[in-house]
């Protein structure tokens, strides 16, 4: 894993998301997206969420109470790692708000 510093850190805003969405656009040839932080927050209702590189699952369906957070808060350590020049999808079958924390390291 590559050294980085807080400016190299990015974050994507998810509001009303249904359905797959690309949350983070594929990086391109040679570069992966490193997940340092997440939080997803279902609306009003309780949502089944998955979040893929790709079409692969990194975190299979599970499901979230209504107003009840994911949270992966940033640390030593990434969560998720993206494969080389894939997007980062999350689907969900209700309405989520949440954020990401990422960099995009050249592999």
């Amino acid at each position: 894993m590559a050294q980085f510093t807080a400016d190299d850190v990015q974050r994507a805003l998810m509001t009303n998301l249904t359905g797959e969405t690309a949350v983070i656009a594929a990086p391109g040839a040679g570069k992966r997206i490193v997940i340092l932080g997440l939080m997803l927050i279902p609306d009003a209702v309780a949502a089944a969420i998955e979040i893929e590189s790709g079409t692969t699952d990194i975190i299979p369906i599970f499901d979230l109470a209504a107003d009840t957070p994911l949270v992966l808060p940033p640390g030593p350590v990434p969560w998720l790692v993206c494969t080389a020049n894939e997007a980062l999808n999350v689907t969900a079958d209700a309405a989520i708000n949440g954020v990401v924390l990422y960099v995009v390291e050249t592999v």
